[in-house]
């Protein structure tokens, strides 16, 4: 991997998960896989080695969403307090 340049795929990567671009970059892909089998050896199968990180990302997802929502709610409260004291100072 050339470590001087960063491609639209690293990048691609890094949106998905910054860590996982991290530790590649710095190990190998060879290299992780090869750590990955010696921490996990009974998981040889695709769907359950990734079955963590999927879990990970569909609860980020969830709480992103949830923190979207709320943010929408406060700036529509605010904007509702700042008209009615506009409103309740024109009296």
């Amino acid at each position: 991997m050339n470590k001087e340049y960063i491609s639209a795929g690293e990048v691609n990567k890094y949106c998905y998960c910054p860590k996982q671009w991290y530790y590649t970059r710095v190990f190998g892909e060879k290299e992780l896989r090869a750590r990955y089998k010696e921490l996990y050896p009974e998981r040889t199968g695709q769907n359950q080695s990734f079955a963590r990180g999927r879990d990970f990302h569909e609860k980020y997802a969830g709480r992103e969403k949830t923190r979207r929502v709320l943010r929408w709610m406060i700036v529509l409260v605010t904007m509702c307090i700042i008209v009615c004291i506009v409103w309740l100072l024109k009296r």
